[in-house]
């Protein structure tokens, strides 16, 4: 894994520490660690892809908790610019669903050509209530 890694903050903290002691302010103390851990390395992309691909709700987990995380991860893979088109989000997001989700996802789907992660998070948070 390369040092300037995301998933190294563990292994480098001492090292972190040095360089964001000085700051004085917490946008400058963020913009620091992002500067240092979001890197546009090729092994920070493969980490967020990573992350991505693997995401999956658990059984009877929070709905709303899921879908931030996706976004997180989807965040997180803009600042490194890698782009994710807009209906790949979307069905990455709904795979990444629990299995109890399948039937109305595929009905969600059904005779549709497209969609967006926006649609997809809608059409599920309407479901919910």
């Amino acid at each position: 894994m390369c040092k300037g890694s995301w998933v190294g903050l563990g292994n480098h903290k001492d090292n972190v520490f040095n360089h964001v002691i000085d700051e004085d302010s917490a946008p400058r103390f963020l913009a620091k660690l992002e500067k240092i851990y979001l890197t546009k390395s090729l092994s920070n992309k493969l980490q967020f892809r990573r992350k991505l691909y693997r995401l999956k709700m658990k059984e009877n987990g929070d709905l709303m908790k899921h879908m931030n995380e996706f976004d997180v991860i989807i965040d997180q893979l803009k600042k490194v610019d890698m782009k994710v088109e807009e209906e790949e989000k979307a069905l990455l997001f709904l795979a990444s669903l629990s299995d109890s989700y399948e039937v109305f996802v595929e009905s969600l789907i059904c005779g549709m050509d497209t969609i967006t992660l926006e649609q997809a998070q809608a059409m599920l948070m309407s479901h919910e209530v």
